[in-house]
């Protein structure tokens, strides 16, 4: 629920309220552990915890929407595109940033 408000309904109210940026940015991060499985033919947002120092994101909880102990500890997505089945360790991906 928290994924899908962030990529529609927040860009939608701070449109209407004209507020900018209306997305949150995005960058491109190195995942040093990878992601060992992905639906194919989907695109997947995974909770993620950021570092900009290092420039790396790391997977936090699982890919259930019901983690919500997962998403206190990220504060980023990680965005795995309809292509990708797995992500090797090292891979680079994008990633919103939620701060």
């Amino acid at each position: 629920m928290y994924v899908s408000f962030e990529l529609f309904a927040r860009p939608a109210i701070r449109t209407l309220m004209g507020v900018e940026p209306v997305h949150r940015t995005v960058v491109s991060a190195v995942c040093p552990e990878g992601v060992a499985s992905s639906l194919p033919g989907r695109r997947q947002f995974l909770r993620g915890r950021y570092d900009a120092d290092e420039n790396a994101v790391t997977p936090v909880g699982g890919s259930g929407s019901h983690l919500v102990k997962a998403l206190a500890h990220a504060n980023a997505l990680i965005v795995l595109p309809e292509e990708t089945t797995s992500l090797e360790p090292g891979g680079t991906v994008d990633v919103v940033l939620l701060d």
